[in-house]
């Protein structure tokens, strides 16, 4: 059976909203079941090969602590690199399921953080857009604190694993020893100078979102297994203006 992708965005953007945005450490949110069960079996066997997937390159690497990590932009040039189903499915998923209108729910629904980010950097969000990146990695020393890009406005990452081995290797959170401790993004920094608060659980069909702002420190710990394979798509929001 064909996936039903105007289906998937809206039985997900029904479970993004019944689970509340968490303050602590900064403004976050996972969500268990995002896709109906077939949507993901379907996004699970559209993964693309390994050969697709490219290292992460210095600019998305500042700290160099993405050794492990492989990823592929998923936009029309992403299309060659896969036979023509697998592409297909893609581009739907881009425009139907995770496209512009996603993006606009997912901004009435952050709001108010989003506003808070904004007033607090003097700015505004003006315009924006959507872009998708899948990312293969296998173990290594995780990655680093950090708050993310600073054009991000909203990051999701849609966990893809096969079953639940690797739970504890989900996106982890961080708040700064010291309280007064801000970074609007780029540097990634030592762990020593934060406090580990919480871990989402890398678990099959979940995602785990949150607000980027001077205090979305997450990263991810250590691989307890060198050979754990972590399949992600990320959803950003961008400020492009």
């Amino acid at each position: 059976m064909k996936p039903d992708f105007d289906a998937a965005r809206t039985w997900a953007q029904a479970r993004i909203a019944a689970t509340p945005l968490m303050p602590d450490p900064h403004w976050h949110g996972w969500v268990a079941d995002v896709f109906p069960s077939d949507f993901y079996a379907a996004l699970r066997a559209a993964l693309p090969d390994d050969a697709a997937y490219t290292p992460l390159s210095a600019d998305w690497d500042p700290a160099g602590d993405y050794a492990a990590r492989r990823g592929l932009v998923i936009d029309d040039a992403a299309d060659a690199l896969m036979d023509a189903d697998r592409a297909g499915f893609w581009r739907e998923l881009r425009t139907r399921t995770l496209g512009r209108a996603f993006g606009e729910n997912l901004l009435r629904l952050a709001e108010s953080p989003v506003a808070a980010r904004f007033r607090a950097e003097g700015t505004a969000l003006g315009s924006w857009r959507t872009s998708l990146l899948l990312v293969r990695d296998r173990g290594g020393p995780g990655v680093l604190p950090h708050t993310s890009d600073p054009p991000n406005v909203l990051t999701l990452l849609f966990y893809l694993p096969p079953d639940d081995a690797n739970r504890a290797q989900g996106t982890a959170l961080y708040a700064p020893r010291d309280p007064d401790f801000r970074c609007w993004g780029g540097r990634h920094h030592g762990r020593e100078a934060f406090t580990h608060a919480w871990t989402a659980p890398f678990l099959p069909n979940s995602l785990f979102w949150f607000v980027k702002d001077d205090m979305s420190f997450h990263g991810v710990e250590p691989a307890p297994r060198g050979d754990a394979v972590r399949d992600i798509l990320l959803f950003y929001i961008k400020r492009t203006g």
